[in-house]
């Protein structure tokens, strides 16, 4: 944003990445797109939200207690919820397919080719 600011109006800003300050209507536009369309996980909303509750503890303490910040349910997190669980068996799963693929009589310097066997 900071370089197409200085190709169309021809100054910077600074450290700030979220302004958009001085740039055409296109731009606003795509950053407003990109903004409602990119996933954001779960993991990053329970670090932000960790983050805000050690720089304001007094605060942020209350907002927790109250239950605001929740995490919206989608059908991904619904699923990965559904899946954690009984993971550490489709892990094993997995791993049993592969040693199974795997060639056991071949010489150690042979390589591996799963497809080719």
């Amino acid at each position: 944003l900071d370089h197409t600011r200085n190709k169309f109006v021809g100054f910077s800003v600074g450290i700030d990445p979220d302004t958009l300050i001085g740039l055409p209507q296109p731009i606003h536009e795509g950053v407003k797109v990109l903004k409602k369309h990119v996933y954001v996980s779960l993991a990053e909303v329970q670090i932000r939200r960790e983050e805000e509750i050690a720089k304001n503890p007094m605060t942020k303490f209350d907002l927790v207690a109250q239950g605001e910040g929740e995490v919206v349910m989608t059908p991904t997190e619904v699923l990965y919820q559904g899946m954690l669980p009984s993971l550490p068996q489709y892990m094993i799963a997995l791993l049993k397919i592969l040693l199974a693929a795997a060639p056991t009589s071949k010489a150690k310097t042979d390589s591996i080719n799963i497809l080719a066997d």
